[in-house]
């Protein structure tokens, strides 16, 4: 009880704090809990989330005592971030929150976790962050735990499905409800490195289980074990089972054959698990912390490049992939003129394709080289110039995005003059309007997807801009008091000394 009384303390200072740092930032456009679940029932476009959070109400796996509070807060969440849309997973965090704190508390508690304590992305349409998450465990296992992806590997299985379900609802419901609240604590006041470490301790628990599988299903419910364990309640003493003899009499069938021991002595597999779990846990937080946070930075760095480039690459491999049957069609009907010329039309546009996507990647490779290097401070650093050095940044960044969309428009410019007989009135017989209308619906396809890229690096950076803005306006009023008391002293100085 006592832990409980600390933990709903703590928890509601937490969410104060947070509430306070909205209205400090937003000034007066700031928008309450009142008024976004006002909004989120207005608004008639949100009748098809709403419809899904009504699902998601009643699948979450803890026993909510007011679904209604639960599903007021996914719905403000919602309106909050209407850009973003609901997405599922809120629904398990909201329901863990509200078994600690109250409705309102809790709701800017999901605001936090998803603002400033997990990776940008992490409920997003595109999963960013949670799948960067998945990538960091992955290459921890491979680096703790060896044995994990060799075991998997064998049944045909990787780690990657797991891992993602139990990072998208951050634990909840894979493990017992003290532990997962433990492990929260640290969410809350560590960040988002406790992640990877409950990981780590989890898979370290199901080694044993996975190397003693004989079959995929073996395996799988090896990896899957732990949710018993989670809703089997706290841990319990080593039970003993009735058995029923050949006459029909029940007597002791002794301790479960299952039942693992510690030193020696035999205990409750959930006893087990428990201490497993919290000794990994703990191991892994004197191991870790120096070099998570590289890896987690390259991992994000990594998946935001592919997402960058892959839809480009698409349209890049769809025009090769035409450019290869225009020419397997001219070797077998013949060397004729029109065919050759439109086969080097599109390789052509397949170049220019590839060029656009490595201008473009160098230009958005500089953004997030801005976006994850604060400016440097000046005269010692105080926290008013890195607010205003933010503010630098962001303007900085902002002219690069300007340019990688003067770029796309080059590209647009000069591939509609690459020459093609598509293209041109000389070319008998070539299916002018087809190749056309396909060529213009990948350039625009490509294009309009890259620009969807740069408007939601635009839409962080202006955040960025708006919030360090009147830091910065404020710091600078400070600077000129400060400036202003210096000259009145050192005048007063002079008057005494004269």
């Amino acid at each position: 009880m006592a832990d409980a009384a600390r933990r709903r303390r703590q928890w509601s200072a937490i969410a104060a704090e947070k509430k306070a740092t909205d209205v400090r930032l937003m000034g007066s456009e700031t928008v309450t809990y009142l008024q976004l679940i006002v909004r989120a029932s207005q608004d008639l476009d949100a009748a098809k989330v709403e419809r899904q959070i009504d699902k998601d109400v009643r699948r979450v796996p803890l026993a909510v005592q007011d679904p209604a509070a639960l599903k007021r807060i996914l719905t403000a969440f919602a309106a909050r971030y209407a850009e973003g849309g609901y997405c599922q997973g809120l629904n398990f965090i909201a329901s863990l929150l509200l078994t600690v704190v109250e409705e309102e508390e809790a709701f800017w508690l999901v605001c936090l976790l998803v603002e400033d304590i997990l990776p940008p992305g992490f409920y997003s349409t595109e999963l960013h962050g949670s799948k960067a998450e998945v990538h960091v465990l992955t290459q921890l296992v491979a680096r703790y735990l060896p044995n994990i992806n060799p075991l998997l590997a064998r049944w045909s299985l990787t780690l990657e499905p797991f891992a993602f379900a139990w990072i998208m609802c951050l634990f909840v419901g894979e493990l017992p409800l003290h532990l997962l609240l433990d492990v929260w604590d640290r969410l809350l006041k560590d960040g988002v490195t406790v992640l990877s470490r409950a990981g780590l301790s989890l898979l370290r628990i199901h080694e044993k289980a996975l190397s003693a599988a004989g079959s995929m299903d073996d395996a799988m419910l090896a990896m899957q074990s732990h949710r018993v364990w989670a809703t089997g309640g706290p841990p319990q003493t080593p039970e003993r089972r009735p058995r029923k003899d050949d006459d029909g009499s029940m007597r002791d069938a002794g301790p479960q054959a299952a039942s693992p021991s510690i030193n020696g002595k035999e205990v409750h597999s959930d006893v087990y698990n428990t201490i497993s779990f919290v000794s990994a846990l703990q191991l892994y937080d004197q191991v870790l912390p120096d070099q998570l946070e590289g890896i987690r930075r390259v991992a994000l760095h990594q998946l935001l490049s592919v997402h960058r480039s892959v839809l480009l690459r698409e349209s890049m491999l769809q025009l090769s992939k035409h450019n290869r049957a225009l020419v397997a069609a001219t070797h077998a009907n013949g060397a004729h003129t029109a065919e050759r010329e439109e086969a080097l039309g599109w390789r052509q546009t397949v170049e220019a394709l590839r060029l656009l996507d490595q201008e473009l990647q160098a230009r958005v490779a500089a953004i997030e080289a801005g976006l994850a290097t604060p400016e440097p401070a000046q005269n010692g650093g105080s926290a008013r110039v890195d607010a205003c050095g933010g503010y630098a940044v962001a303007c900085r960044l902002r002219g690069h995005v300007f340019d990688a969309h003067a770029a796309l428009e080059r590209f647009v410019v000069g591939a509609r003059q690459l020459p093609s007989p598509a293209r041109g009135a000389d070319a008998p017989g070539a299916p002018a309007a087809e190749s056309t209308s396909m060529y213009d619906q990948a350039c625009l396809k490509a294009g309009a997807k890259v620009l969807g890229l740069l408007a939601d690096l635009l839409d962080v950076i202006d955040q960025q801009r708006e919030r360090a803005q009147p830091l910065c306006a404020a710091s600078v009023r400070r600077a000129k008091d400060a400036h202003r008391h210096d000259r009145l002293a050192k005048c007063l100085r002079a008057r005494a000394v004269s």
